[in-house]
């Protein structure tokens, strides 16, 4: 639709069009009817109106500047020349009085502006102060991964990626569209090691001085966006050398209190998910103990080598300091290609809800019954020529899963389950009870709370079941109501027993002894 209309002028077409039902040659004679002062549109203008009408529901694609935004241009383009008063002559020049004008005028564009101005950038700061998405990578040479860098960057929404092994030198470069770039150079100017850090022109920061050794390099930023400041660095330790906790403390130290230290520091400790622990990874632990650093990592691999007698491991994670990990969440990601995986970090500024992972075992879990059933019905014989036979294989393997896995629990249902729980271990432990009732409630409580995990697992109780409801559920009395009626029934039948020799038992007690509880005391 051309921009020549305003949009008064198009309410009135649309109007007109619907006046005459939609017949476009009797809209524009009907239109130059009533409105003979204006500029008559042709029959194709009022087609497109209804048309884009009944399509999106507005005009909003017609870009056309509305009267009153004109008259209020008009105005502003008034009251600067009235403010400047320009001379009609060839050479301008300043009169006398010119200077207080031209300082008036300053005066109200900087006030007009300016706020503008500052209240977008605080909207846009607003917007970043929620999280900040960390990601560190072994880039093994980060010059030919520039293209899959930048689709990576945009799709996981990254701000900051921290680099390690970039294999830059002094005359290294590389341009990510929207962000900056600062890399660390090796002590020997050599292109091996070293680290980088990719930030969004969106993240307030500034570069920190460089950590450049030959047992660690490491590339540091200090970050504004948040509540707080945070020093953010990606760090690279090459494998030939044997670092010691001193060497690790050196760099930490000029972290500050709150910082996250990311990249591949070739340690190894079972702590963070590595399969063994090495000496480096021993010395690292020693330092994060003494120190108070925390790491970040996703328990699962982060290196795959090529070479098929070496096992996948974990090499690249965080350490952090004054960092909660309930504002904090780690995932993977297998996007990028070298022999080193991504991982990407979510700093909040309030607490991240984590779902519970689900799992199909537990502590009770009796493998020796789920690898018979897994043996007994999966089938490794089969041959897969197309991608049909891989869909179907796969199915097949997980069905088979999910009914090993119901296979293996009980068959009972939960009435007989409680009806064995009453005959045979709540018969063991209530015998005598009118005496062993008078124990300590420390001592007491080690049964109760036996009976609540007892019956916790017998039902298959979600974790948000609270204990009493479900002893109400079940029909079954909390230990203290059980000890309370037996001591009733006891003394009852003291009372009526013909024996004589009972009736002393029947007595209060006088000297009593360390406050001990006695029988008559549980009534």
């Amino acid at each position: 639709m051309p921009l020549v209309f305003s949009h008064v002028e198009y309410c009135d077409m649309h109007f007109v069009c619907g006046f005459c039902g939609r017949n476009a040659r009797a809209a524009v004679e009907e239109y130059q009817r009533r409105f003979p002062d204006r500029r008559i549109p042709s029959r194709s203008v009022f087609t497109r109106i209804h048309q884009t009408l009944r399509d999106t529901g507005s005009l909003a694609s017609v870009s056309v500047h509305s009267e009153r935004q004109d008259v209020r241009m008009i105005d502003t383009r008034e009251h600067i020349l009235d403010i400047v008063q320009y001379h009609d002559q060839m050479v301008q020049h300043l009169e006398p009085g010119d200077h207080a004008q031209r300082m008036d005028l300053c005066h109200w564009i900087t006030k007009r502006y300016s706020f503008k101005h500052a209240n977008r950038i605080d909207k846009q700061a607003h917007i970043r102060h929620t999280s900040l998405r960390i990601a560190l990578w072994n880039a093994n040479g980060l010059s030919q991964h520039r293209d899959e860098i930048i689709l990576f960057l945009k799709i996981n929404f990254i701000d900051i990626l921290l680099i390690s092994e970039s294999h830059f030198t002094a005359e290294s470069y590389i341009k990510i569209p929207q962000y900056n770039t600062y890399s660390t150079n090796h002590p020997d100017g050599t292109a091996h090691g070293v680290t980088a850090i990719i930030v969004s022109h969106s993240i307030d920061h500034y570069q920190l001085p460089k950590f450049e050794e030959n047992f660690l390099q490491a590339t540091s930023i200090k970050v504004r966006t948040l509540p707080y400041d945070i020093t953010i660095s990606a760090a690279y330790c090459p494998p030939r050398h044997n670092n010691k906790k001193e060497d690790y403390q050196s760099f930490f130290s000029t972290l500050g209190n709150k910082c996250i230290a990311g990249g591949d520091y070739n340690s190894k400790h079972v702590l963070w998910g590595s399969r063994l622990t090495t000496t480096k990874g021993r010395e690292l632990a020693k330092l994060m103990q003494e120190e108070n650093y925390y790491y970040m990592s996703t328990g699962t691999p982060t290196y795959w080598p090529t070479d098929p007698q070496k096992t996948p491991d974990l090499l690249d994670f965080f350490v952090t300091k004054g960092l909660s990990s309930t504002y904090a969440d780690v995932t993977p990601s297998f996007e990028l290609s070298s022999d080193h995986t991504p991982v990407i970090a979510t700093i909040n500024s309030s607490v991240i809800h984590k779902q519970r992972t689900p799992k199909l075992h537990n502590n009770k879990t009796n493998w020796d019954t789920y690898r018979e059933i897994i043996d007994n019905n999966i089938n490794l014989s089969i041959k897969i020529k197309i991608p049909e036979d891989l869909n179907t294989t796969l199915q097949t393997l997980i069905d088979t899963l999910q009914k090993a896995v119901r296979r293996r629990r009980s068959k009972l249902s939960n009435e007989n389950k409680i009806l064995i729980y009453k005959t045979v271990i709540i018969s063991i432990w209530t015998y005598g009870i009118e005496l062993w009732g008078c124990a300590s409630k420390s001592n007491t409580n080690i049964i109760q709370r036996s009976q609540s995990k007892i019956l916790r697992m017998l039902v298959d109780a979600p974790w948000y079941v609270s204990n009493e409801t479900l002893h109400q559920d079940l029909n079954l009395k909390f230990m203290k109501e059980i000890i309370l009626d037996r001591s009733r029934q006891h003394m009852s039948k003291i009372e009526t027993h013909e024996k004589e020799l009972l009736q002393p038992l029947r007595e209060p007690i006088n000297n009593r002894r360390l406050k001990r509880k006695w029988p008559n005391d549980l009534i």
